[in-house]
């Protein structure tokens, strides 16, 4: 029964050895991490938010927030009280209306539609200087600073207008190409408004002056006039691909959320594989994904978008169940090597020769 026993111990270790080089022959930890589905990705962040986000929380945070008097973040913070079903308290709710009133009239909106660097929210930037933005007349606009800066010898963004000239192009192919166009229109609009509201990271602000000024060849312009060279030439066809792939993530994120959170969400972005993940989140959590990234920030929402594959896991329980195995393995070979302690032999009784009271006891047989 013993040999029986230590025969299936073995044919089970064998069986799991050969588990574990069957599957670490498909190589499990080169790409250990896959991306989750958007409903996975939904569940992630909601599980990640009830973990962090509570009354408390929201009573900190807004109180912070209405002491700075930050605007955009007491109303996300807001906005995610509401998301979670969490109560605010009836004099930070009043101050947070006040503040409102304070920062949105008539004459703040009239400050965003001239510079959106001055707006305090890019709600309003939305409501005062997108719309304007999303017509040609806002690559005219644009065009024409760039010439004022020219007939005035300033330094000319070359950056917006790069951005103005991709959109008015764009707007020219609209019926050429059935409106499919206008989505690099409203990309590139989004780009340079949040750009003007300052809106952009740092990284994404150097992405698109290394990116987009080069984007035009405006050497080639003579021969193209001339015949000599296809219009083709004047573009540079791949940064248009990548600018293009980006205007659909911009727009596809705007379509999830709003144009408003678009322009917020842009200062998550530090290039176009960022501005592609938020459009991801955003397939997935909707218009909750500005509150989640408020709170959560884009790191860790990142991280939520990534999982250990199910190989990986295989591979790790596996590997995990032939340690065990081989470490009862190696316990039992050195309790077989270690000495046999000696057996020591029970003491004889030794009967009394008097019993009690003073009688001889009776002779043994």
């Amino acid at each position: 029964m013993i040999a029986l026993a230590r025969a299936c111990l073995a044919c089970i270790a064998l069986g799991t050895g050969w588990a574990n080089w069957t599957v670490l022959a498909t190589h499990p930890f080169a790409q250990p991490f896959v991306e989750r589905g958007s409903h996975e990705i939904d569940l992630a962040v909601d599980a990640a938010l009830a973990r962090q986000v509570d009354a408390d929380w929201i009573a900190r945070r807004l109180e912070r927030e209405l002491s700075e008097a930050d605007l955009e973040g007491a109303r996300q913070t807001a906005a995610l009280a509401r998301q979670r079903d969490l109560p605010i308290a009836p004099e930070q709710a009043a101050a947070l209306d006040a503040l409102e009133r304070a920062e949105t009239g008539l004459a703040a909106c009239a400050g965003c539609a001239a510079d959106p660097a001055t707006c305090p929210d890019l709600d309003l930037v939305l409501k005062c200087n997108l719309p304007v933005e999303l017509t040609p007349l806002g690559d005219i606009g644009a065009l024409a600073r760039a010439g004022r800066d020219w007939a005035t010898g300033d330094k000319i963004d070359r950056v917006d207008v790069a951005l103005a000239t991709a959109g008015l192009s764009a707007s020219a192919l609209a019926l050429v190409s059935g409106g499919s166009s206008l989505t690099v229109k409203a990309g590139s609009a989004t780009l340079r408004t949040a750009r003007r509201a300052r809106a952009l990271s740092r990284p994404m602000e150097a992405y698109l002056a290394r990116t987009l000024p080069a984007l035009l060849h405006l050497d080639a312009l003579p021969r193209v006039a001339t015949g000599r060279a296809p219009a083709e030439a004047l573009i540079d066809t791949a940064r248009a691909a990548a600018l293009g792939r980006m205007a659909d993530d911009v727009v596809r994120l705007a379509g999830n959320t709003s144009r408003a959170d678009a322009l917020a969400l842009m200062r998550y972005a530090d290039g176009p594989d960022d501005v592609a993940r938020l459009a991801r989140v955003s397939d997935a959590v909707g218009e909750g994904t500005r509150p989640a990234l408020h709170a959560l920030g884009k790191a860790r929402v990142f991280r939520l978008m990534t999982r250990l594959s199910d190989l990986a896991l295989l591979a790790i329980g596996l590997i995990g169940l032939l340690l065990a195995q081989l470490l009862s393995l190696v316990l039992f070979a050195l309790r077989r090597a270690l000495p046999k302690p000696a057996r020591r032999r029970p003491r004889r009784r030794i009967e009394p020769t008097v019993r009690p009271g003073g009688q001889p006891a009776p002779p043994r047989p």
